[in-house]
């Protein structure tokens, strides 16, 4: 099981089951990468498209990122929404410069 509070990894690929079951077949400590092709986040355009967990339906709710109330929300590249927290949305505008 992946630790929620981790940031290494986004909210939404933390509350994934795609990732949970990578985790689960990796040793403790590795890099998890779930494997799922064409479901990346806003960095590539995406908005989580093969996504399966509690989120769904609800990604506009929580910062896609980090997981806290959503401030504001962001549209994908492929058209999907998600929510995102001020700090983020920082983190994103200096990103994509």
């Amino acid at each position: 099981m992946l630790p929620v509070n981790d940031e290494s990894l986004c909210f939404v690929c933390r509350m994934c089951k795609h990732m949970e079951r990578a985790a689960d077949k990796m040793p403790e400590g590795s890099v998890v990468r779930c494997g799922v092709e064409d479901c990346n986040g806003p960095l590539v355009g995406r908005s989580f498209s093969k996504y399966e967990g509690p989120l769904k339906g609800y990604m506009l709710r929580q910062c896609y990122r980090c997981g806290v109330d959503a401030d504001g929300h962001l549209t994908a590249g492929d058209g999907g929404m998600l929510g995102v927290c001020e700090r983020c949305a920082k983190i994103l505008v200096e990103f994509q410069k």
